[in-house]
């Protein structure tokens, strides 16, 4: 993908993070623990729009998922805009601790 401007959704964690090894491999369908889909099937929509997902994170530091998603197209018209309201600070999601 080019790079392009685009809007990033980012999931980070502070455990101990993913291996280069283990990184290799993650969305490959059947890997990982359970039944090895769940970040395969999180990227198949990723490829389908044509957006981004990565691990991003550093070993020893935790891990970070960012999903990038172009505001453009590959023409350069706008897929969408977005609303900054400097009222509003953006939402906050954390899990349990």
């Amino acid at each position: 993908m080019e790079k392009r401007e685009a809007l990033k959704l980012i999931y980070e964690d502070d455990g101990i993070g993913i291996s280069d090894e283990i990184r290799a491999h993650l969305f490959k369908e059947g890997y990982g623990k359970g039944t090895g889909y769940g970040l395969y099937l999180a990227k198949k929509p990723c490829e389908i729009y044509g957006w981004r997902i990565e691990e991003t994170g550093q070993y020893g530091k935790g891990a970070q998922f960012t999903i990038s998603i172009p505001k453009t197209d590959a023409k350069g018209g706008t897929l969408y805009k977005i609303h900054n309201s400097p009222n509003k600070p953006a939402p906050s999601i954390s899990g349990r601790n």
